[in-house]
């Protein structure tokens, strides 16, 4: 299976998610191996519990083994920031909310291919990350649960970009996608 056909949504798919004026389909992911850590530990239960969790009605949700690693980390680790307990940062941070969590999984089911630099990362505040920090590249992307993202980049020519409220549903900025690009070169 091509990784491009990994994140194809389903036609006849009934659950979606979204609340109020825009519904996305939830991409189904297939699989047929189980999904393994570095440590050899099936972590697919987990990985799958994490984004059933994180989707609001969803049906199951397999994973491709054939699908980039980073991918499947990206959405086990972004899918745990909503079960976090309060104070979990020793500063009364909180967890994610649910609309943070389906926007940064919405937002990484838009990208074809997940270069290995882009991780994951959250704050006390409830705001989930996305970023690059290479010797030249710098990518931070902010999801608050708002139906947005904002971002700042920069690309290996000094470039910066700036954005702020863009709406996931209308796809990622073309800066973005750019200097994520140039990271699988």
């Amino acid at each position: 299976m091509e990784s491009e056909n990994i994140l194809q949504t389903s036609s006849n798919l009934t659950s979606y998610i979204g609340s109020g004026l825009a519904a996305i389909p939830i991409a189904i992911i297939l699989t047929s191996t189980p999904v393994v850590n570095a440590d050899n530990i099936n972590v697919e239960p987990l990985i799958k519990q994490s984004i059933s969790d994180a989707f609001i009605d969803s049906e199951t949700i397999l994973i491709d083994s054939s699908s980039d690693s980073n991918r499947k980390l990206l959405i086990e680790t972004i899918g745990s920031y909503r079960n976090l307990d309060f104070n979990w940062d020793g500063y009364n941070g909180t967890c994610a909310s649910e609309e943070a969590v389906n926007n940064a999984l919405t937002f990484i089911s838009q990208i074809t291919n997940i270069p290995d630099a882009l991780e994951a990362g959250f704050s006390g505040d409830g705001e989930i990350g996305l970023f690059v920090r290479t010797d030249n590249i710098f990518i931070d992307i902010g999801f608050e649960g708002n139906k947005y993202y904002s971002f700042y980049a920069k690309d290996d020519n000094g470039n910066e970009f700036i954005g702020d409220d863009y709406l996931i549903e209308k796809g990622i900025d073309h800066a973005i996608l750019s200097i994520l690009n140039a990271l699988l070169v």
